[in-house]
């Protein structure tokens, strides 16, 4: 009897441990594909960001004036950029 009851904590021992070892491994998971999302809608944004910036410098010179930014921002595509960023321009 002793040793059926010893034998019955071993596999629950190590049924418990597997089970959170699983769990461990769930977490981590979860972690990556959390940080990886963030990474993509970080590169996204930042591609949107920049085609938004050529589209406003009209005189290609690699930066954009006040008045160039004013011009544009009644258009939809900057409009879509800057509320993304949850910037108001009202």
């Amino acid at each position: 009897v002793f040793t059926y009851f010893a034998v019955l904590n071993v596999v629950t021992g190590a049924f418990c441990t597997g089970a959170m070892e699983g769990k461990q491994y769930d977490r981590d998971l979860m972690v990556q594909q959390l940080l990886h999302s963030k990474q993509s809608d970080l590169h996204r944004t930042t591609d949107m960001f920049r085609n938004m910036l050529h589209k406003v410098d009209t005189a290609n010179k690699g930066t954009i004036t006040a008045e160039e930014f004013a011009k544009h921002l009644d258009d939809d595509s900057v409009q879509a950029v800057l509320t993304m960023l949850e910037l108001d321009t009202d």
